[in-house]
């Protein structure tokens, strides 16, 4: 069981490519995303699982990056369905909870809904 308790509050703001937009079904996207943005990492007590481990939270900012591939599939009511798989990146200065980077694989769901005048 993992006992470690690290909250992350992040930022971001990011761009999306599609370089095959006249290529493919108007209603399907496919391209690349990446984004950069702030990071606050919060490291709560370990041994508290309610509100109490919140009272003597330390608090270590960085930078926080990604890199995506995405895919957008548009429907005429419903809106448009977002899917983003990639990598995620974060190095700080001190340790937290017995490291310095953060990284890994991510997947995103999204959905942007249709404005209706």
């Amino acid at each position: 069981l993992n006992n470690q308790n690290l909250s992350m509050l992040k930022a971001m703001g990011g761009v999306s490519v599609y370089p095959f937009a006249g290529d493919l079904d108007p209603s399907f996207q496919f391209g690349f995303y990446g984004g950069i943005g702030p990071i606050l990492a919060m490291d709560t007590d370990n041994n508290s699982f309610d509100l109490a481990r919140w009272r003597h939270v330390r608090g270590y900012p960085s930078i926080y990056g990604k890199l995506a591939l995405e895919f957008k599939v548009h429907q005429a009511r419903t809106g448009i369905y977002l899917l983003r798989l990639g990598y995620d990146f974060t190095q700080f200065r001190a340790r937290i909870d017995g490291k310095r980077v953060y990284q890994g694989i991510f997947l995103q769901f999204g959905m942007e809904f249709p404005r209706f005048r």
